[in-house]
């Protein structure tokens, strides 16, 4: 969806975009079964056929969200790996991107939304699963894999590493938002988690 969105004109990425902003709004407030097309178009302006063409359905549109929230976390570790960086400093900013992201408030709620709402929707949940949490583990793995290729990481598995990692990062933090609280977790607090959980990722490698 990505992809589809960058061979836009202009015009047409600043529609989508103002599709996915004001359909992540929907999707929150209404739940994803109740959610219609019709009332993003409503809000956002443009027509349903505009909408359909550049995203097919709601569920493309839903997918559409998670692939493009997905994308932010993503980038400290494409910038680490332009920069090249080491694996210290690449980890330590996805580290602080994923628990930044994690607990924006749209990101909590659409955690509620996936929890409340896709266990009846199987296809969906796989759908969310694939473009949200497994896509994030596979550019992180790829990420560990080059930087073993490199000689820089002794890694047998860096698919079981990543997930590691990412569990060192936010193991408890899910299990607050699953029982709808909302984590409290100041700026030193997370500076102090992703520091102990490179640090201890680091010394197992």
């Amino acid at each position: 969806m990505g992809d589809d969105i960058t061979r836009l004109t202009p015009k047409g990425q600043q529609r989508a975009e103002r599709f996915l902003s004001v359909a992540l709004e929907v999707f929150i407030e209404q739940g994803y079964e109740k959610a219609s097309v019709n009332e993003v178009v409503r809000r956002a302006g443009g027509s349903l056929s505009t909408l359909y063409k550049m995203f097919g359905n709601k569920e493309g549109l839903f997918i559409a969200i998670i692939e493009q929230r997905a994308l932010s976390i993503f980038a400290p570790l494409e910038q680490a790996l332009a920069d090249n960086s080491s694996p210290i400093d690449g980890l330590t900013r996805f580290g602080h991107r994923l628990l930044d992201f994690l607990l924006e408030p749209e990101a909590l709620a659409m955690y509620r939304l996936v929890l409340n709402d896709l266990h009846r929707h199987p296809v969906m949940a796989r759908h969310f699963l694939d473009h949200g949490p497994f896509q994030t583990l596979d550019r992180l793995t790829r990420y560990l894999a080059h930087h073993v290729s490199q000689g820089h990481l002794i890694i047998d598995d860096p698919r079981l590493a990543a997930g590691e990692f990412s569990g060192m990062l936010i193991s408890d933090l899910h299990i607050q938002v699953m029982v709808g609280q909302v984590p409290n977790l100041p700026t030193e607090e997370r500076q102090r988690r992703v520091a102990s959980a490179v640090r201890r990722f680091m010394a197992s490698v």
